[in-house]
Parts: C-alpha cells; structure tokens; sequence
C-alpha cells in the first residue's frame, strides 16, 4: 500500500494527491489519511476492525522531509478507532520537498499472552462426537502449526470453544479434487477475538450460515455457523489459537477439554466429545 506526496511547490498536483490520500476505500480494514494541513501533514490510522490491529509505516523514498517518530515505526490502534500517529515537515523550510510512504498491518495486539481460564470445549453442539483427522504439526507454517481438522458431517453445526467477540468473517476460495473430478468453491472463515488478545479460527465453514456479524459478542459454545466441505472427500472443521507475534501472525498450543474436564492435547485420531449441558 502506498501513498505518494509531490514537491509541496507544486500547488495544483499536490492538491489532488492529497485529495486522492483522503479518499478512503469501504473495503479498507486499515487506512491512513492527512488529518492535518498540506504544509504540516499528520498521518492517521483508522482501524475499521472489531478487533485491534498492528500497523507498520515505512518511509520509501523521500527529499529534505523528517518525520515524528522516525520511520519505520510500528503502531497498535484499538477495535474501530483511529489514533494520530506521524508527522511530516521538510528539513529546510524554504525548500522543495517530497515522500512516499508504504504500509502494512496484521491482526491483533503484539503484547497478547494466551492465558484461557480453561481447557478448550470441543467446537461443536452438546452430545456430539467427533474425531480428529490432523493435529499439531510443527513443520507447518508459523500461522497454522498449531492446528486441528474435525472431521464432521456437511452442515453439522459448529460451536465457540470460547467465549469473544467476532472479529472478521472471511471468504475464502478452494480447489480441490474428488477423484477424477475438480472442484472448487468458497468457504467462510470467522475469527473470534478473546479477551487475553488471542483469536480462535473456525475455517471451512458454509458460506452465510454463521447467522453473526463483526462486533456480536459470543458466548461459549454458540453455534455459529455450519461445517462445509473444503474440495476434498470429508468436510471438517479447520480450529486454530492465534495471536500476533510482533507483525505476523503464529498459531499456539492449546488443549481440548477432555470428558471429565481436565485438558488433553488433540492428536490424530482422537475423538472429541461434548457432554450434555
């Protein structure tokens, strides 16, 4: 994502691309804009997120232009809210002037710790059993080595394993194969922000079917939406535990609630069960 500021004595060009930096796109999660003048500029974060955010700034070019604080620069911007965060001025008044600055930014607050009050609840309705197909596997990627895949029926409801307000809720798109036969299709994503910081993923879910929007709050063990088949012969619910790891995303350990309550650690094979509420 980039911006890009002309010489300031360029009256008429500078004009429209500030205008242009002002606009900001609805589908934008995360956005910068020039809350100050054309001479002072002050850059702003606005996160429209249910669920805080980690922005980095990087200064890509630039001509007799200081910034406060020096870039690169990482900011945290609480759910739905906008901080100011950069100011511009040239080195030498009296002279020409000019930058371009790029940004990125990763879901969540850096300083989370995973600290759940409790063993996970198996993510699916009371009385169920359900059996785990892949467990953690730590040659996997950072985002997704802590992760399980539920093998569950197409349109079995799947539950909060905790409780947390909803962050996001992604579409995503697959390919897989059936045999000889190709297919493809798109699938829901929901993310759950918990109050330690942490997020809960349910992927693979039926588009539409969650019946919840950004910004609801979740009880534990709330359906929220409906197992889907991801392209290959068995529909499962993929679950993970994310925090933000400093601008990335890394997935932690975590454990299931086991029949009697005490914690298990999910491995292939196992089979989960929910008891009667």
């Amino acid at each position: 994502m980039k911006k890009w500021f002309p010489n300031l004595i360029l009256f008429m060009l500078m004009t429209i691309t500030i205008a242009l930096a002002a606009e900001a796109s609805p589908q934008k999660k995360v956005f910068l804009q020039n809350q100050g003048t054309r001479t002072a500029p002050v850059l702003s974060i606005h996160n429209t997120c249910h669920g805080p955010v980690e922005v980095e700034v990087r200064l890509e070019s630039g001509t007799n232009v200081e910034s406060a604080p020096v870039l690169p620069a990482r900011f945290t911007v609480p759910p739905s809210a906008q901080i100011s965060a950069i100011r511009l001025w040239p080195s030498a008044p009296d002279a020409p002037w000019s930058y371009r600055y790029t940004y990125r930014f990763t879901l969540g607050d850096p300083g989370a710790v995973h600290r759940p009050p409790r063993p996970y609840r198996p993510p699916f309705p009371a009385n169920k059993r359900f059996r785990i197909s892949k467990a953690f596997g730590k040659r996997a990627a950072p985002h997704d080595a802590y992760s399980v895949n539920i093998l569950m029926p197409r349109g079995a409801s799947v539950c909060t394993a905790r409780a947390g307000v909803v962050m996001e809720i992604s579409r995503e798109q697959f390919q897989g194969r059936v045999g000889n036969r190709v297919v493809k299709g798109q699938t829901d994503l929901i993310r759950i922000l918990h109050n330690d910081g942490t997020m809960g993923i349910y992927a693979h879910l039926i588009p539409r079917s969650s019946g919840v929007k950004p910004g609801d709050r979740i009880a534990e063990g709330q359906v929220i939406g409906a197992c889907e088949s991801a392209g290959g012969a068995d529909p499962y619910l993929h679950f993970s535990i994310q925090r933000n790891a400093g601008m990335r995303l890394e997935s932690v350990s975590f454990r299931f609630a086991g029949p009697d309550g005490s914690g298990v650690i999910p491995v292939i094979g196992m089979v989960l069960s929910t008891l009667s509420e």
